[in-house]
């Protein structure tokens, strides 16, 4: 048996699968409703099976599980946000066959159970709100561009009438982002944050509230590779003899960043003197045009959390071997 338990956690929109891992051969398993009383059932579980504070892990594939892991954390758990991309691995190297929650949550505590990992701390109360507004201007995005798409083949008689919602729409983006704007300004470590990713080419305010919104902290000891695949920006490569197939992100992780800096990598491919020599080069080597968007994203992300890490401004004449 092994000596201290873990718990792993599979979440869904409306429930979530749990599995008590005390060693390969011995684990309890349960499912609970996603909601405070499902997690106070939770708890009582755990008493019944004598655990106190536990190791746990979830993936951070989506928002589900925001309020269960702040709950855990409260109830004195170390919770870890573990990265999908990691965890599937794991799984396939373990022999698992079979796709399901309960044997994910089981992967997921045998996982946390021999793995180091830095546990999860709820963010300032500072950062919840600005990721509140930027996580709804992102929805208000998407739903103003799919209005757009049904504006242009919509029939007369309805047309109008989207016309009118889109309008309503571009109306609460305007508020949604004069509000960020507002929320940056009145935090002064935010504040000094956002002005300092803005001075890489190609990151303007929003970009820059984004970013500050969805990173976990940043400390010296940060690894900017480690934060680009946790948000789903390092390459997938394939290769077999002389056969390799097209290289793709992983787009496993968090989905939020990765949209942000779609936009600021085109503006940097044309305007910044560094990113736009290095997107030549990975054109000249035959790479498409997504896969140099994806490359200099990545790479973006990576000197930005650079410049919070070593809390400098960007300098037109860096280079990668300095970081």
């Amino acid at each position: 048996m092994h000596p201290h338990p873990t718990l792993g956690i599979d979440m869904a929109k409306r429930t979530f699968a749990v599995a008590l891992w005390f060693g390969p051969e011995r684990f309890h398993q349960a499912q609970f409703e996603n909601h405070p009383g499902g997690f106070r059932r939770l708890r009582t579980w755990l008493k019944t099976h004598g655990s106190g504070g536990l190791r746990v892990a979830v993936e951070s594939t989506s928002t589900y599980a925001e309020a269960l892991v702040a709950w855990l954390h409260a109830q004195g758990h170390a919770v870890f946000l573990l990265n999908p991309e990691r965890t599937a691995h794991y799984a396939r190297a373990c022999g698992q066959r079979n796709k399901t929650d309960p044997a994910d949550a089981v992967t997921l505590a045998a996982f946390i159970a021999h793995h180091a990992a830095t546990p999860w701390q709820p963010p300032p109360l500072e950062q919840q709100q600005l990721r509140s507004l930027t996580r709804t201007r992102a929805q208000l995005v998407a739903c103003a561009q799919a209005l757009q798409r049904q504006v242009q083949t919509a029939a007369a008689p309805g047309r109008a009438h989207l016309e009118n919602a889109l309008a309503a729409i571009d109306r609460e983006l305007a508020m949604t982002e004069a509000a960020i704007k507002q929320h940056v300004r009145d935090h002064a470590n935010l504040q000094a944050s956002v002005r300092r990713l803005r001075t890489l080419k190609g990151v303007g305010l929003v970009t820059a509230a984004i970013v500050m919104a969805e990173l976990p902290p940043i400390t010296p000891q940060t690894d900017p590779r480690a934060i680009a695949a946790w948000a789903g920006l390092t390459p997938r490569r394939r290769q077999s003899g002389p056969r390799e197939w097209a290289t793709h992100l992983s787009r496993k992780g968090n989905a939020y960043l990765r949209q942000a800096l779609y936009m600021p990598a085109l503006v940097a491919r044309r305007y910044n003197p560094l990113l736009r020599a290095f997107a030549q080069r990975l054109t000249a080597k035959g790479k498409t045009n997504p896969a140099v968007l994806g490359a200099l994203s990545h790479k973006m992300l990576r000197i930005l959390v650079g410049l919070l890490r070593s809390n400098t401004d960007f300098d037109p004449l860096w280079s990668p071997k300095k970081t």
